[in-house]
Formats: structure tokens, C-alpha cells, sequence
């Protein structure tokens, strides 16, 4: 169970980004680049911008689940807090501005 978990919060995060690239960079159209790019670019940026301020306004807890039950990680982890994760922020605004029109 402890590999499942590491490759599901470890690993998964790579197939996204690639998929996306691929079809970022290959599957759309010359002229949609720009307008491409900057859409995710900014959803990304405000993303970013409002996870980080209401994280400074609310934090569920100072101890990480695992931590609370006394257990070890059973994925890589940052020692903060955690809310919102980075990883499935990233995850969540790259996927939808990927998709070709």
C-alpha cells in the first residue's frame, strides 16, 4: 500500500505535465499559441496568488494527518502545512488550459 501511495503522490504529477506539453506545444494551432499560453499563464499566476492568500488566512491544521497518528509519510511532503498542495494546484489549473479548441 505505501508503494501505491508513493507512486499515486509522487509520480502522477509527471504524465500530467507531459501530457500537457504535448498537447500545448504540438496539438494546438500556430495562431491559438499566444492565447494559449497566456491563458494558462495567468490561471496559473492567479491561482497561485490565491491559494498562498488564503492559506495566510486559514490553515487547517499545523500537523499533517500522518503526523497526528503518530505514522511515517507515505509520500514526499514539504514541512508546512500543506493546504492547498502545490502539486495538485499545479495539476488543476495546467489540465483544463491544455485541451486544444
Amino acid at each position: 500500500m505505501q508503494f501505491v501511495i508513493s507512486v499515486l503522490a509522487d509520480w502522477m504529477l509527471a504524465p500530467i505535465g507531459l501530457i500537457a506539453a504535448y498537447m500545448l506545444f504540438w496539438r494546438v494551432k500556430g495562431e491559438h499559441r499566444y492565447d494559449k499560453y497566456t491563458h494558462i499563464f495567468m490561471a496559473g499566476i492567479t491561482s497561485y496568488l490565491f491559494a498562498k492568500i488564503i492559506a495566510q488566512i486559514w490553515q487547517p491544521s499545523g500537523l499533517r494527518p500522518f503526523e497526528l497518528l503518530g505514522t511515517q509519510a507515505g509520500a514526499s511532503y514539504l514541512n508546512n502545512p500543506g493546504f492547498p498542495s502545490d502539486h495538485a494546484l499545479f495539476a488543476a489549473f495546467l489540465t483544463p488550459g491544455a485541451h486544444t479548441t
